[in-house]
């Protein structure tokens, strides 16, 4: 055996150790990196967001590619997204029945607030756009269309979830969301027809009951002086919060 043949034999030979422990480290890697996701989407469901995240970043800053990671980060910053708007709801009830000065003060601490879920808002839409340019995924796309369904982007959540079905017509979990979607679309529809009807109903019942128009002096005259404009309103107002409260039936 010549020399050549000897180096060849070498070379193969360490080729084959390296390849083997290459493939051996990245199995180690997949398989750890796997283990922090499970602890991650555990801490995800007791509610740690904040915990969850940083797990998942760890796992980012080995794997650029882990989708699910990326995914867990858009849910995370959803729920806090959620909380948010639900804390907001409440102080909001509560002002209604409490009066104060401090108007200034509030004011403030709305902008703050609505600054906050601008940033959520971004980094939910960040970390699905991560997610869903790795791969195509029916369960990736359902999940992200939902989200962005609820923060208010309806047409793209609708599309994404289309997207889902198109890769798995079959997926049940999709067709689940789509009937609820159309139902409540349908729901409110209804509701605003209702809204509409009612308006149309109060104005006509107000004009013809409480006023008539005098033709000598171009203008409307009160019939009954103890009727206050305050008791229409009383009686007539739409609840803003109810008009534009949207129901998250997930």
């Amino acid at each position: 055996m010549n020399e050549r043949k000897i180096k060849l034999l070498f070379f193969l030979f360490f080729f084959s150790i390296a390849t083997i422990i290459y493939f051996s480290n990245s199995k180690y890697d997949i398989v750890e990196l796997e283990k922090i996701y499970n602890k991650s989407y555990e801490l995800y469901k007791k509610g740690k967001y904040q915990e969850a995240i940083e797990l998942a970043n760890k796992i980012i800053e080995k794997n650029k590619n882990f989708q699910d990671a990326y995914m867990l980060k858009a849910r995370c910053y959803y729920k806090i997204y959620e909380e948010l708007s639900d804390k907001t709801k409440f102080d909001q009830q509560n002002r209604k029945q409490k009066s104060t000065n401090r108007k200034s003060k509030k004011k403030n601490a709305q902008d703050e607030t609505e600054k906050t879920k601008t940033e959520l808002i971004n980094l939910i839409a960040y970390n699905i756009r991560k997610a869903i340019s790795i791969r195509e995924d029916e369960r990736i796309y359902t999940q992200s269309g939902v989200i962005l369904y609820n923060i208010g982007a309806k047409k793209e959540g609708k599309e994404l979830i289309k997207k889902a079905l198109k890769i798995n017509p079959h997926y049940k979990y999709a067709k689940e969301i789509l009937t609820k979607i159309r139902i409540h679309e349908l729901q409110e529809e209804l509701a605003r027809r209702k809204r509409l009807e009612l308006y149309k109903k109060m104005l006509s019942d107000y004009f013809s009951k409480k006023y008539y128009y005098d033709t000598e002096y171009d203008d409307y005259y009160d019939e009954e002086d103890e009727y206050e404009d305050e008791e229409f309103y009383e009686n007539y107002i739409f609840d803003e919060d109810e008009e534009n409260e949207e129901e998250d039936f997930w």
